[in-house]
């Protein structure tokens, strides 16, 4: 859907593509550039230092859950950042340390690339948010995949695990983590390296002075 080409225009070129006629079953990245009134499903742009790509992602099916995926092995070490942003649920994914993100449709999205100067003026400050775990239900170990608001913020996080009366169980997770996603595990313990009993749980997750939840089932 996206990318930069040193001999691309800004404008439709051959290294871009506009999005199909739409069928009865249907699932489209649509970008906001447009050529002769149709969105662009693909927008490869020259090689710039700071760019930013905005898109909705629609299906004929809203209840299925769809994935934007990437390879991030080919980013390379350098300062540049690369972040996607979910407008309608308003969190930050770094794209250098996840490489997937799933979600329901409709959905629209930014990707922004640049340094530091440029994120702090492009990248949205957000929510916090727990963006997914799985597996869920689960019978032992857990991937918590994290988002927290801001620009190179420093949060204070505690993640717990709590009942349905709103018992904390055990600290899953306490320390201090940047603005952007991050991933975290839990290995099915409590403390006490006990398992806690089958059941509806919550992830309750702190920071910054707010707090959300996310419900779970432990097999």
């Amino acid at each position: 859907g996206i990318g930069m080409q040193l001999e691309a225009s800004e404008n439709f070129d051959k290294y871009d593509a506009i999005a199909p006629p739409r069928f009865i079953d249907y699932l489209e990245l649509n970008h906001s550039k447009t050529f002769l009134a149709n969105p662009f499903a693909k927008d490869i742009v020259p090689i710039v230092d700071s760019h930013t790509w905005s898109f909705i992602v629609e299906a004929s099916d809203n209840k299925e859950l769809v994935s934007l995926e990437w390879n991030n092995t080919f980013f390379g070490k350098n300062e540049k950042e690369l972040f996607l942003f979910d407008e309608n649920e308003k969190v930050s994914i770094n794209m250098r340390t996840l490489s997937h993100y799933e979600f329901q449709t409709p959905r629209k999205f930014k990707i922004i690339f640049g340094g530091t100067d440029y994120l702090a003026k492009e990248l949205p400050n957000g929510e916090g948010k727990i963006l997914a775990v799985s597996p869920n239900p689960s019978q032992s170990e857990m991937k918590i995949i994290v988002s927290l608001p801001g620009w190179k913020i420093n949060h204070l996080v505690t993640l717990e695990l709590v009942n349905s009366w709103g018992q904390k169980v055990t600290t899953v997770y306490s320390g201090n983590l940047l603005s952007g996603s991050h991933e975290l595990h839990w290995e099915g313990l409590t403390s006490n390296g006990v398992r806690p009993s089958q059941g509806i749980y919550f992830l309750r997750l702190f920071y910054s002075n707010e707090q959300t939840i996310y419900r779970v089932a432990l097999d």
